[in-house]
């Protein structure tokens, strides 16, 4: 954390002064006055602080993570360098602004983090804008989970609009980002649903345009096994036409042309063809 380094020389020399007012005189305790003045505000405005200092010097993502997104994210792989960079950038950006609620473990695993994050900054990389303030608490279980809304489903994911909380089964998050020609993506789903939130001006084509059998059709994923996939009896078919758009931008061209154009229009970007060059 940034603040932490800037809090350093502020806790050096309080204690050099605390040292000298013991030792010596203690005028000299008059110094730490400010210098717990100072720490003070670091620690109640710490997340404004760092949040500040990563927008202008985003650290960038350690080899392992990155290599997590060379090796298995088809979207990030077609993108040049420049566009790496940022997409990275906005990756961490996107894992530092959101609370992660871990249950059944300690914490949630970076990776993981990076494994949503990834989904959303996907989603977005066609807007300056890739965060979404009204969602930005997460709960991640190891596995499917039951809930206070669906208590007799284990289920995958889920969207609870009122809290603006997102939650996801890691097992299936791991499945999907490894094979995702296996796996729908969970984050592509959830974050469409609340990208329709967010933007309630941008109309995305109705869902009569398109149907289960289409859908099933260019991801090879019966309407059964997505059902089951997610877990839940209602299951959005906006949020599954989303995830496909993203993951399968191909087919889903030659299967659905028309709905395929009007989410470019809805997303602002190709995912065939992903903005390049969005060096920061």
């Amino acid at each position: 954390m940034p603040t932490r380094f800037l809090a350093i020389p502020f806790v050096v020399f309080g204690a050099i002064a605390f040292y000298w007012a013991s030792a010596y005189d203690a005028d000299y305790a008059i110094w730490i006055i400010p210098v717990v003045a100072v720490l003070a505000t670091l620690y109640v405005l710490g997340p404004q602080i760092n949040w500040w200092i990563w927008q202008r010097y985003p650290p960038d993502m350690t080899p392992g993570f990155r290599m997590l997104l060379e090796q298995h994210h088809a979207y990030y792989q077609s993108l040049d360098a420049g566009a790496r960079r940022e997409f990275r950038r906005r990756v961490f950006l996107f894992t530092q602004g959101q609370e992660f609620m871990p249950q059944a473990f300690e914490e949630v695993p970076e990776d993981i983090k990076v494994m949503i994050a990834a989904g959303a900054v996907q989603l977005t990389f066609g807007k300056d804008e890739f965060l979404f303030p009204a969602f930005e608490a997460i709960v991640v279980y190891p596995h499917p989970f039951p809930s206070p809304q669906y208590p007799d489903h284990w289920h995958g994911s889920e969207l609870y609009e009122p809290d603006g909380v997102l939650l996801f089964s890691s097992e299936h998050l791991v499945r999907a980002f490894i094979q995702p020609q296996l796996y729908l993506s969970l984050p592509l789903y959830e974050y469409a649903r609340v990208y329709r939130l967010a933007y309630p001006s941008l109309k995305p084509p109705p869902e009569e345009a398109y149907t289960w059998e289409q859908l099933s059709l260019l991801s090879g994923f019966s309407t059964e096994a997505i059902h089951h996939w997610v877990g839940l009896d209602e299951v959005d078919r906006f949020g599954v036409a989303s995830a496909l758009f993203f993951s399968q931008p191909a087919a889903f061209a030659q299967v659905l042309p028309e709905v395929y154009k009007a989410l470019v229009v809805y997303y602002n970007q190709d995912p065939a063809r992903p903005p390049q060059s969005l060096s920061r």
